[in-house]
């Protein structure tokens, strides 16, 4: 998304809406109740190819798969790292505390109750091959359904600083070792997204990483914020030449 014709491109990053039956189903699995597999398989699949044919109806430039098989775009990480285990209730987001009513609507969702977080319990490490791996999938057979003429596409992976200030550490103690142990998981499924995007579209990485500010994390000095900016520019650079040469 490079090329300068005179004209603003158009994309969209988070979850679209899902279907009343992935909905159900999303809710099933959230709960521990038993799921039949091909039925959840094809459930995503339609699901998939639906947000992919209207955001082409709708004119999007670049399109993802909006996260139909995620429960949330933070909390489906749960699924794919070991080490995690019940929720507990935590405090408000910090941007949040002096608003609570609005905090109360924010919190309510069809599927979970964002005010109870992911506990983790032990070492954290990637789980989530084969779950990244169909989520690709159907993304792909989507894309391929819809024939659509989408000047680009891509996938999200949550950054460890949105995974670590939306799950409880009942095991690390230190918050930087626990930021890097996730950071050192969530590799894996990051190097997923860029071979499977095979080519030299630039990485682009999460402006929150190490400094987030939710779950009762206070906002941080904007020096910190602007350094940790330009690193990340940096980071992402090296990270781009690293995995495509």
């Amino acid at each position: 998304m490079t090329a300068n014709d005179g004209r603003i491109r158009t994309t969209h990053i988070g979850s679209l809406p899902r279907s009343p039956e992935l909905l159900d189903l999303l809710t099933r699995r959230q709960d521990g109740e038993p799921v039949d597999e091909e039925e959840w398989d094809e459930t995503v699949a339609a699901a998939t190819r639906d947000v992919v044919e209207r955001q082409a109806e709708a004119g999007v430039d670049v399109a993802n798969n909006s996260e139909q098989s995620r429960v949330s775009f933070n909390w489906y990480v749960a699924d794919r790292l070991s080490g995690i285990a019940g929720t507990r209730e935590q405090e408000l987001w910090a941007d949040l505390q002096e608003f609570p009513s609005y905090a109360e609507e924010t919190f309510k969702t069809d599927v979970i109750d964002l005010a109870q977080h992911p506990v983790v319990t032990g070492p954290v490490e990637y789980t989530g091959r084969d779950e990244a791996e169909a989520e690709l999938a159907a993304f792909r057979d989507a894309l391929d359904a819809a024939d659509a003429d989408f000047e680009d596409t891509f996938l999200t992976a949550a950054s460890p600083s949105v995974v670590t200030a939306t799950h409880v550490d009942d095991h690390y103690g230190d918050y930087e070792e626990y930021l890097f142990a996730v950071a050192d998981a969530m590799a894996e499924e990051y190097e997923i997204v860029a071979d499977a995007v095979a080519d030299d579209t630039p990485l682009l990485a999460a402006p929150d990483c190490g400094f987030g500010t939710q779950a009762g994390i206070g906002m941080v000095d904007p020096e910190i914020a602007w350094a940790k900016l330009a690193a990340l520019d940096e980071g992402a650079a090296i990270a781009t030449e690293r995995i495509y040469g």
